[in-house]
């Protein structure tokens, strides 16, 4: 393994304690932190810095740090592991033993051990890795968890860093550890479907299955799910309301502002005017864009043709919707508040759990004493801690508040159960089972329940029940168990802790706690003269209603009242054109009495304007492919709002891909859908240069 391979794995290591200021609650996080202290000041010790390689060190230094290192009073699993490295090219059987030794050592601190992996990772020890990972999960696992966010985030950087050094073997042997730490994670099976294409057919079915499979138990991936697609569709209706308004706007509200541009001096050009009438409706953005999105729409709605007024409606629809999509990510951030009870019933339920967490949902529960839900993940955090008698007491209040529950009732028979209370917890857990939409905790709990009161028959025929409803669920936890307590389960790994199926979630929990009208509307502020979210969604709909009304009842008019002028282009009106020409043009031609002179003028004056008419074209296509089909009178409708659908899902899609890159997702599917989406600028800007090619040679025929 190169140096640099060597720092950067190391990096990794350093900057861990660093990484995760925000979730010092974990399990896992001050452990790490703690270990991360004992191991520098240990090879701080042995004068060994922290980016220095152990084993190619010289014969003469291995040999003075290993003199000094058998005389250390109580090793700790530094000691051997250093000198398991310093021994591993001279004696590869004795540094596998010191090995052995270090994570033996090491099997009740889960942050030593932690760092352990990534130093056997960093040395290519793969076997010890694999050791060191077990070892780990074991002692989670018996704290009552059965994840870790912590570990699972660190693996997927390690995951990342092999990928891009083509090792397939060891990135899907992290893949699968990752799925082991964080069961209800989706990043690994996408990554495994994403290298699977396009060659490995069953690779990819085996990645969509299990990614369908995770998204359909678990309401943890469900909201996951639904928050990061609707950031996505939410980005493509905001892209596409301001692209269809920009285009609407450019295109008639020189029309709709006319006649107040008539009101400036006579000695102002017309360009300037129509500017500076249109600034007087732009500025109206100081109070939000949805008054001039309104705005714009009421003055421009008598003036757009019948071929663009779908596009007007489409513009109008999305923004009647706002005020709900407002309530939406209101709902979105509710269920993902990390602060919010969700979150933390749900930490309390998959989470190892620290003192610290413990006091802050304690902190929580003096400003909500009537959410069952924090008082249930209060009970279920002293469960875990061996505290019984406190989560008996806040139990109880979960029930009197919701007796109903499936979560709070089989809690309560697992406090009763561990408190050898069995009749309680028998009562309690055939309770569960009657319950609508309960996972299948209640019945495999209730088989342990009566296998330890020496009946096997029911307790057989209840977690065979169990294994029918979910086999997946109940063969993975009998498994680990299995695997690393042998006969000898932990007396906290004997019953599981109940979730929530998705179902139950969003039938009865989400409804209770997915944020308000008031949060909306706080949320809203006045993006629209002070209304809120719910008036402005009323008064939308009204102001929709009377213009399609007035379209209906308003009988059309057969004159024209304002038309372009045949030469340039500009908006005219009976008051400011002579005929059909504006005054600027009609002043130019006015003394012309030759027709020679007459149409070499009008050539000049068209050719000019269309010019300008088409770079201005070409340049906003560039910068937002489809609208010259808008602005193109003889394009249809339907194939504008396509084109633009189109050009908003590419854009929203760039910005989906700066928000991924803020998280720390960068992977070979960013890279490759970022080019996917470049590709389509790039044709866009390379046909239109064509264009503006053809354009220039035909204009230079023209003037030869």
């Amino acid at each position: 393994m190169t140096n640099k391979i060597h720092f950067h794995i190391l990096i990794m290591l350093v900057l861990f304690s660093f990484s995760f200021g925000a979730t010092e609650d974990n399990y896992l996080f001050s452990a790490i932190d703690s270990a991360l202290k004992v191991r520098n000041q240990t090879f701080a010790q042995q004068s060994i810095e922290s980016t220095t390689q152990i084993i190619p060190i010289d014969n003469t230094k291995k040999e003075q740090i290993l003199s000094r290192l058998d005389f250390a009073i109580q090793p700790n699993a530094w000691i051997f592991l250093i000198k398991g490295l310093l021994l591993s090219d001279n004696n590869p059987s004795a540094s596998d033993s010191l090995f052995r030794l270090a994570i033996n050592r090491a099997q009740n601190a889960p942050g030593t051990t932690w760092l352990l992996f990534v130093e056997f990772t960093r040395y290519e020890f793969a076997n010890f890795a694999d050791s060191a990972m077990i070892s780990l999960y074991k002692q989670l696992i018996s704290s009552g968890a059965n994840a870790s966010t912590v570990v699972s985030l660190q693996l997927k950087h390690l995951t990342k860093y092999y990928a891009d050094q083509k090792n397939i073997q060891v990135t899907n042997h992290l893949y699968s550890w990752i799925e082991k730490f964080d069961p209800n994670q989706t990043w690994s099976l996408k990554r495994r479907f994403i290298q699977s294409c396009p060659g490995d057919i069953d690779g990819m079915k085996s990645a969509l299955f299990a990614y369908f499979s995770t998204i359909g138990r678990s309401w943890s991936s469900q909201t996951n799910f639904f928050s990061d697609n609707y950031f996505w569709i939410h980005t493509f209706f905001t892209v596409l309301l301001f692209t269809l308004f920009t285009l609407i706007a450019i295109k008639y509200l020189p029309f709709a502002v006319h006649h107040v541009s008539d009101l400036y001096p006579l000695s102002v050009s017309s360009t300037l005017r129509t500017i500076l009438a249109s600034l007087i409706v732009i500025s109206t953005l100081f109070f939000g864009v949805n008054v001039f999105f309104w705005l714009t729409s009421i003055l421009v709605w008598p003036h757009v043709d019948k071929k663009d007024k779908s596009v007007l409606v489409v513009a109008i629809l999305i923004l009647i919707l706002s005020p709900l999509d407002t309530r939406i990510r209101v709902m979105s951030d509710s269920i993902k508040d990390p602060e919010g009870s969700i979150v933390m019933l749900k930490k309390s339920i998959t989470d190892g759990v620290t003192d610290d967490f413990l006091n802050k949902l304690t902190l929580k529960y003096s400003s909500n004493k009537d959410n069952p839900y924090f008082i249930s993940a209060i009970a279920i955090a002293s469960y875990k801690k061996g505290d019984f008698a406190f989560a008996q007491q806040m139990i109880n209040k979960a029930l009197a508040l919701k007796n109903n529950d499936p979560v709070i009732t089989v809690m309560a028979g697992n406090i009763a159960f561990q408190k050898g209370d069995y009749e309680k917890a028998n009562e309690y857990f055939q309770n569960a089972i009657s319950l609508p939409d309960r996972d299948v905790s209640a019945h495999f709990n209730l088989g342990q329940c009566y296998l330890m009161q020496k009946q096997t028959l029911p307790g057989t025929e209840h977690i065979d029940k169990a294994a029918k409803e979910d086999n997946h669920t109940v063969n993975t936890f009998i498994h680990q168990n299995d695997m690393l307590f042998s006969d000898n389960w932990p007396s906290i790994r004997k019953l599981m802790i109940p979730d929530y199926t998705a179902s139950y979630f969003w039938k009865h929990v989400f409804s209770r706690n997915n944020g308000s009208w008031q949060v909306a509307n706080e949320r809203w502020g006045t993006s629209f003269i002070g209304f809120n979210a719910m008036v402005s969604f009323i008064v939308f709909i009204l102001i929709f209603v009377t213009l399609l009304l007035v379209s209906i009842f308003k009988a059309p008019s057969r004159i024209k009242k304002l038309f372009e002028c045949k030469y340039c282009g500009r908006i005219s009106c009976k008051k400011c054109a002579h005929g059909i020409l504006c005054c600027s043009c009609d002043r130019q031609i006015a003394y012309i009495t030759t027709d020679k002179k007459l149409d070499k003028i009008r050539l000049s004056i068209t050719g000019r304007y269309a010019k300008i008419r088409f770079f201005r074209e070409m340049l906003i296509d560039i910068l937002v492919p489809g609208s010259s089909r808008f602005l193109n009178p003889k394009k249809s409708s339907v194939s504008s709002i396509l084109l633009l659908s189109i050009t908003s899902l590419v854009y929203s899609g760039y910005l989906f891909l700066i928000r991924r890159s803020d998280d720390n997702s960068i992977g070979v599917d960013f890279y490759l859908t970022l080019a996917l989406l470049l590709v389509y600028n790039i044709v866009v800007l390379f046909r239109r240069a064509g264009d503006i090619q053809r354009f220039l040679k035909s204009s230079s025929k023209s003037q030869t």
